[in-house]
């Protein structure tokens, strides 16, 4: 299912505090690591690339972890840095009751404030989230404990499933919960 509202999600991301990795989302089906060849027609692997994509089936939640050498010059530590990432991100989906493709697996793992969405995703038995996300490592990932790249990964998540939650329910009520008028 996609966000009617695709800009809803991309203007409420810097609300979020995330210190260890750099986000991009787009509502449609990119692959951000390969764009760059894609685009470039004298690539040699454009023509290759450009028929994967265009053969990728466009369901589901397409997302990465990437790092840069501005990271660091070891192979390892940018691959330990992914690695953490990727198992965050799949942990927060499980969480949820995801698959680690978006797609939703358990509605009654949604709880909390969540749970409203849950109750009405018991009706849609084939929903998934939508879109393309990126994760790319930042320096500090690296001496950030684990706790914090799950945290800022699950703020993320959340959001993510509040705009579907505003989408799928409606918008919840603002101020106060009976509507009479403060002497």
């Amino acid at each position: 299912m996609k966000l009617a509202d695709p800009k809803a999600f991309t203007r409420l991301t810097p609300r979020l505090n995330i210190t260890t990795f750099r986000l991009n989302y787009s509502p449609g089906y990119n692959t951000f690591i390969i764009n760059r060849v894609i685009d470039d027609r004298q690539h040699p692997l454009h023509i290759l690339q450009t028929r994967l994509r265009d053969q990728r089936r466009k369901e589901g939640l397409w997302w990465h972890a990437t790092t840069g050498t501005e990271l660091c010059k070891s192979s390892r530590i940018r691959t330990w840095c992914r690695r953490r990432l990727r198992n965050a991100f799949t942990g927060a989906l499980n969480e949820r009751g995801f698959d680690q493709y978006g797609r939703l697996v358990d509605a009654s793992a949604l709880q909390g404030p969540l749970a409203h969405l849950g109750r009405a995703l018991r009706q849609h038995k084939d929903f998934s989230l939508s879109g393309s996300i990126r994760m790319h490592a930042l320096v500090p990932l690296i001496p950030a404990k684990y706790t914090l790249v799950q945290r800022e990964v699950t703020e993320l998540l959340d959001l993510l499933l509040s705009c579907y939650q505003n989408e799928i329910t409606g918008p919840r009520p603002k101020g106060r919960l009976d509507n009479r008028k403060r002497l």
